[in-house]
């Protein structure tokens, strides 16, 4: 693997990790820390295979105890920046309840004198209403007296014309019931009427047919004299 492959794989300036490697800059420790990762080894294992003189070696350690304090020191001021920021929040969040449980109380003591003056105005339109419900009851009791009083007038008017629109029509049927009673009299006269007229047709037709028969007898009688004298003439 090139310098440039491995800068790039443990995050290091190539020219940085050449000046390492070249022994023109001491690495600090997290340098150290990311080239033994590249390797695949632990920083203890790559110092142990490192000559490095007693300065350095003592550089490296202060720089990396500094590192340790300084770190504990930023994560102590993030403790206490975290603790400065939670009890700043802490404040405002008890100013902001302070001021809702105020406000809360105001609304209270506004809610409780409406609730009074509503009650009050409950009761004077209680005493209201109970006066013009029992004038609204007495007014509807008048009115379904004269309207029981107004039904019984239309049901008595319509079982009246009921009973003559029945009475009429009763007579309607009757009277064609007659008619029809007298339209089969009628009938019954016309069919014996017609039985007659029909025998005496029958007895004409006889009568007709036998005269008809006795006048072609009479008529072929004379023929045949008049033929026979007119022969006997004519052999004489």
């Amino acid at each position: 693997m090139s310098q440039v492959s491995f800068a790039k794989k443990v995050g290091i300036d190539r020219s940085t990790l050449c000046r390492i490697v070249n022994g023109r800059r001491v690495p600090t420790t997290t340098e150290l820390g990311w080239i033994a990762k590249g390797l695949g080894m632990t920083m203890d294992e790559l110092m142990a295979g490192v000559h490095l003189p007693e300065e350095v070696v003592r550089g490296i350690a202060e720089i990396e105890a500094m590192t340790e304090r300084a770190l504990a020191a930023e994560q102590e001021r993030d403790a206490l920046r975290a603790e400065l920021e939670q009890l700043k929040a802490n404040i405002v969040e008890t100013e902001a309840m302070t001021e809702r449980a105020l406000a809360a109380e105001q609304e209270r003591d506004a809610l409780r004198a409406e609730l009074e003056q509503l009650e009050a105005s409950m009761e004077t339109e209680r005493a209201t209403v109970r006066k013009e419900r029992v004038e609204t009851v007495e007014r509807h009791q008048a009115e379904f007296v004269v309207l029981r009083a107004s039904l019984y007038e239309i049901q008595q008017a319509e079982r009246a014309e009921t009973e003559a629109r029945e009475g009429a029509a009763f007579e309607q049927l009757q009277a064609v019931v007659d008619e029809n009673l007298q339209l089969k009299g009628e009938m019954a006269e016309l069919r014996s009427a017609l039985q007659a007229t029909t025998s005496k047709a029958v007895q004409l037709r006889d009568q007709v047919s036998g005269g008809l028969a006795a006048s072609i007898g009479v008529a072929l009688g004379v023929g045949l004299l008049g033929f026979a004298v007119g022969a006997s003439t004519t052999r004489h």
